[in-house]
């Protein structure tokens, strides 16, 4: 009996002193490897994230260059009317009344004059492709 138990603690201590490398073993080669497989995934994603970047970024200079030829147009029409609002002004001559004309055709004039400073800012220039 005393033999056996002699055989069981023998035992259980090389049990102990292989067992507890092999698990800290274990543990470093499954944290390696998931590692890996974190850093390959990264790598996977950090490659298709550019493929949509482009078309993305393409997508919103044309909506940005739409949206200019928009409101330039819009300012164009708009530079249209107040011009010929100071045409039909100066060909109607003063009207009747107790206001100012001189004052209604200043605030016009400034009006058309700041209207044709935004347009020359918003016009879009062609974009050569």
């Amino acid at each position: 009996m005393e033999r056996l138990e002699h055989v069981a603690k023998r035992l259980k201590n090389i049990g102990i002193i292989l067992g507890v490398p092999t698990i800290i073993g274990l543990a470093v080669y499954f944290h390696n490897a998931e590692v890996s497989a974190l850093r390959a995934e990264n790598e996977l994603l950090r490659q298709t994230q550019y493929d949509k970047a482009l078309p993305m970024i393409e997508a919103q200079s044309k909506l940005r260059d739409n949206e200019r030829r928009i409101v330039a147009e819009s300012l164009a029409l708009i530079n249209g009317v107040m011009v010929d609002v100071e045409k039909f002004t100066h060909i109607q001559g003063p009207l009747p009344g107790d206001f100012s004309t001189d004052a209604f055709e200043r605030d016009i004039q400034d009006v058309a004059k700041k209207l044709k400073e935004l347009h020359a800012l918003m016009e879009v220039k062609p974009k050569k492709e």
